[in-house]
């Protein structure tokens, strides 16, 4: 028993070095200020969330990428930010990606769907978005790649409502078709022309 207290009160000590964690504690117990308490608490977990999720990723050197996407109604899918490794599997610069629809990273009839998606979301938030799929990605260079990508709601810290996608390369670039219902070819990888 004295060990899981020495442990639970390091963990505290822990937890509570953080000056914003100690005033929302201040506000709640001493000023009777829950509702700005929470507001604190929420904006620190935010900060938390933010800087777990880049460590997680800057451990997945080269094959992981963050992408933070705006789900306001006017500029639904317009990338925030980004993190990890989105010159190593899109040969693109984070600087060059800001302000871009996050449909420049997949294949044009795959971002067209997302898109949608998106803009339907952003229009009304009415169920939690959570899902993982596979899919594929395009370079700049236009190779397409099979990626996973994570669609999620992300706390940004400007308080807009924002989505985080997290996308994993599942595999090198190849020689791929995409066709749409009626079995035409609407998009393709750049490998494809030198074999035509």
């Amino acid at each position: 028993i004295r060990r899981e207290c020495d442990l639970n009160l390091n963990n505290f000590r822990k937890n509570f070095t953080s000056p914003m964690l100690l005033y929302a504690v201040y506000l709640n117990n001493v000023r009777q200020l829950r509702h700005e308490a929470t507001q604190i608490i929420r904006s620190f977990q935010s900060v938390m969330l933010t800087q777990n999720i880049k460590n997680q990723f800057d451990a997945a050197s080269g094959t992981t990428a963050v992408v933070i996407i705006s789900l306001d109604k006017v500029k639904a899918g317009q990338i925030l930010d980004a993190s990890g490794s989105i010159h190593n599997l899109f040969n693109l610069k984070k600087a060059e990606l800001i302000g871009k629809r996050f449909g420049t990273l997949f294949p044009s009839a795959i971002a067209k769907r997302y898109q949608f998606i998106i803009s339907q979301y952003a229009k009304a938030p009415v169920y939690k978005l959570n899902s993982k799929e596979k899919t594929y990605g395009k370079t700049i260079d236009e190779d397409i790649f099979e990626l996973e990508a994570h669609f999620q709601l992300y706390p940004y810290i400007n308080k807009e409502l924002t989505m985080m996608i997290m996308l994993k390369k599942l595999d090198d670039p190849a020689p791929i078709l995409i066709a749409n219902n009626e079995g035409l070819i609407i998009d393709h990888s750049k490998t494809l022309q030198t074999l035509f």
